[in-house]
């Protein structure tokens, strides 16, 4: 079934993006879309759900345009450093190939297991992270687990703001008739399945750095002397339809360094750490931009929480260019969050309140990004793009 909305009264391209951005979340019963000039084409599944599907819409239409802020103009994005005039050497797609060669496979939508060339690039952009965190800031580095206590996760105000992305972690209930009936039937109906499932106590992390504000709970920090911490892992987002190649993925590696202390501390910090997206600027020749940026908030006061990002530099992207679909993907992100996570878990210094800030490296994403400007054949990358690589993945690494 389709059906044509009409979206002539977004007119800004912000909350045009945060529409296409939020669309797959609006009803289970969307199969797809296709955005066009002042009206989105719907497939879905049964003509039942077209009331439901058309009532929500203008839900999520009204959040797209409603002014919730004075001098929302203020808001807007800015360019710190434009490299968007920068010839890539590579501007063919790169997906299928590599899938062909055995470098991706994928097991479901937006989750893949990698090997050969992407491998070594992903252990590159892994090594090159670490190694930022221990030589400069001699970072306190975890691995933290995959599962987040839903209460820790509450606290922290994520389902305040994302609740479209979390997945939550579950089990079979331990009752022997349920158990014996799903050993012999398997899950049948979804329905069923659900009825015979534990609630759930746990999701699956979607930031690498969550676990860490939780774990400092009431802690006191030595104001002389910032908290850095360092962590990789893998992370889980329900990206829905969103799903695209490997720049949208539901499970992908996040490394993060995170920066605990006074307000001039971290920005300190956080402009020194920011150096490495100037350093792959310049040994790569990439095609980029950096600018000001918010997060997808799915709330009813979205466009308060994005002008006090946008209006405080709090969130700043490292965006890199896919040529072939001249599109920019942020793989990197400088995210400063003040006392947000400090309130809520009680991290304090002498003198009150701490501030924390991360900056986070999108390691998939980089990776593709990679690829997708200098194509899959090392003997036709730039000397000095070959030399950085080896030097961190041969044998005699670092």
């Amino acid at each position: 079934m389709n059906l044509n909305y009409d979206i002539a009264t977004i007119t800004s391209k912000e909350d045009l993006n945060f529409f296409e951005e939020m669309l797959p979340y609006v009803s289970e019963h969307i199969l797809s879309y296709q955005l066009k000039i002042n009206n989105v084409e719907i497939n879905y599944s049964d003509e039942n759900h077209k009331e439901q599907i058309l009532s929500k819409l203008d839900i999520l239409k009204e959040l797209a345009t409603k002014e919730v802020v004075v001098d929302a103009n203020k808001a807007k994005t800015k360019v710190l450093l434009n490299r968007t005039n920068v010839k890539c050497s590579n501007n063919k797609p790169i997906f299928e190939n590599l899938k062909k060669d055995g470098s991706l496979y994928e097991f479901g939508s937006g989750t893949f297991a990698y090997s050969g060339l992407f491998l070594k690039i992903i252990d590159y952009f892994y090594i090159k992270t670490r190694e930022l965190s221990q030589i400069n800031f001699k970072a306190i580095e975890y691995k933290f687990p995959v599962l987040f206590p839903i209460e820790s996760f509450k606290q922290g105000g994520y389902f305040e703001t994302f609740p479209h992305h979390i997945m939550f972690q579950s089990t079979i209930k331990q009752n022997i008739d349920v158990l014996n009936k799903f050993s012999k039937e398997g899950f049948g109906e979804n329905d069923e399945l659900l009825k015979n499932m534990n609630i759930s106590k746990s999701v699956l992390k979607n930031a690498a750095c969550g676990p860490l504000y939780p774990m400092l709970s009431n802690k006191i920090i030595n104001k002389d002397k910032m908290a850095v911490y360092f962590t990789v892992g893998k992370c889980f987002r329900n990206e829905s339809l969103n799903v695209f190649e490997l720049a949208r993925l539901n499970e992908f590696t996040m490394s993060e360094i995170i920066f605990v202390g006074t307000d001039k501390q971290i920005r300190e910090g956080m402009e020194k750490a920011k150096k490495l997206w100037l350093f792959w600027i310049e040994i790569f020749n990439l095609n980029c931009l950096i600018e000001t940026a918010n997060d997808s908030f799915f709330a009813s006061n979205y466009k308060k929480l994005k002008f006090f990002q946008k209006i405080g530099d709090s969130k700043i992207e490292f965006r890199l260019l896919l040529p072939h679909y001249d599109k920019y993907i942020a793989c990197s992100s400088a995210n400063y969050h003040r006392t947000h996570f400090t309130k809520r878990y009680n991290i304090k210094n002498e003198d009150g309140f701490c501030h924390t800030a991360c900056i986070a490296f999108g390691i998939e994403r980089l990776v593709y990004a990679f690829f997708c400007q200098h194509g899959c054949d090392p003997k036709k990358w730039d000397k000095k793009v070959f030399d950085e690589i080896e030097k961190y993945t041969s044998n005699g690494k670092k």
